[in-house]
């Protein structure tokens, strides 16, 4: 995953796919405020991001830090309860590499969620936007390094 080719992906998939009875139909990323989603899961199978070969400790207050598969609402759900932040210092194929395990998983739907809208006065938190697309300016690309199994080099 990474560019000097340290991050395991194929141990990390492993590990998950071993894990997980079927893949998950929705892969969902819980921002801020969202963890408490979790608690809806049923039959919660929870993984710790740090035994996830390649994968640390979550490092940010309020993010658990962990891995949940089950259902929720009748479908196999895959919730992501933290991440890692590039802001933390880690590389940006870390940062990325829970949504590739996710699409490698056989997962086609991902709903990312985040604390983003702060400069709309009209917002209150809870409130749902929708984004569209979004401007790099980290100078750096997270689809930079290796392509794993039939992911594309930059997808739409």
């Amino acid at each position: 995953m990474t560019n000097d080719l340290s991050f395991p992906f194929q141990e990390a998939l492993a590990y998950l796919k071993s894990s997980f009875a079927k893949p998950p139909e929705a892969t969902i990323v819980l921002g801020s405020g969202l963890g408490e989603l979790v608690g809806h899961v049923q039959d919660p199978v929870e993984i710790p991001f740090h035994e996830v070969p390649g994968f640390p400790r979550a490092g940010v207050a309020g993010h658990a830090g962990r891995w949940v598969y089950g259902r929720l609402e009748g479908r196999r759900v895959l919730l992501q309860a933290g991440r890692f932040h590039f802001y933390e210092g880690y590389p940006p194929e870390l940062v990325v590499a829970p949504v590739r395990l996710a699409a490698a998983l056989g997962c086609t739907n991902l709903v990312l969620t985040n604390a983003a809208g702060g400069i709309r006065p009209d917002l209150e938190p809870g409130s749902v936007m929708l984004l569209d697309d979004h401007l790099n300016l980290l100078g750096r690309n997270p689809l930079m390094g290796p392509v794993h199994g039939t992911e594309t080099r930059f997808p739409d």
